[in-house]
């Protein structure tokens, strides 16, 4: 029953990790072509 309960344990964490990750991947792609579009038109750039 122990064995069973620490499977399932581990495959309850696995999918948090990979979406957290994924989430993490997303945003910061978001984030570098927002900064990429919008940073050289709005800061001094000529």
């Amino acid at each position: 029953m122990t064995d069973l309960s620490q499977d399932r344990e581990k495959d309850k964490i696995n999918p948090v990790v990979f979406y957290t990750s994924a989430g993490l991947i997303l945003l910061f792609s978001l984030t570098t072509i927002f900064f990429r579009d919008f940073l050289p038109s709005g800061l001094g750039a000529p």
